[in-house]
């Protein structure tokens, strides 16, 4: 394990795994900081999600229903398996953050408090985005 992969499971990001020989699927572990053990200590979860579910599939969709294509870029499935939360900042909307919630075999969108920002809300803001661009665009250019 990365010490960079340590650091997001204390922030209580979920990182994706190597697995054993043998075993299909991807392994996910997080800390569990609803309960802890004997000793105090915050449990380690795992998570075997099998073939049926796909990180690239759930961004694609993610990608598809907010019409922001950007989400299901390679490099983005790269960094959610690291376990760290990809950015995004797109124009005339408040940037916001996507992590792998492997519990639920999805995604989670965060704002910059990082509190969770519901899929429609978010689209709502994307497309109120995607509107102030194209009237800002079209008022530029009738000023030319």
């Amino acid at each position: 394990m990365h010490v960079n992969h340590a650091i997001y499971l204390l922030k209580g990001g979920a990182v994706r795994i190597d697995q054993e020989a043998g075993i299909i699927g991807e392994k996910w572990i997080q800390l569990d900081f609803e309960h802890t053990d004997d000793n105090g200590q915050f449990p380690l979860r795992e998570h075997v999600l099998n073939e049926r579910f796909s990180l690239d599939k759930v961004l694609a969709e993610r990608a598809k229903e907010l019409e922001y294509p950007a989400i299901h870029a390679q490099e983005v499935l790269e960094i959610i398996k690291s376990g760290a939360q990809a950015v995004f900042s797109p124009e005339n909307v408040d940037p916001f953050y996507l992590e792998a919630n492997p519990g639920d075999k999805g995604v989670i969108f965060r704002n910059e408090n990082q509190e969770v920002i519901p899929l429609y809300e978010l689209k709502e803001n994307l497309l109120k985005g995607q509107k102030i661009h194209t009237i800002s665009s079209s008022a530029s250019k009738n000023l030319i």
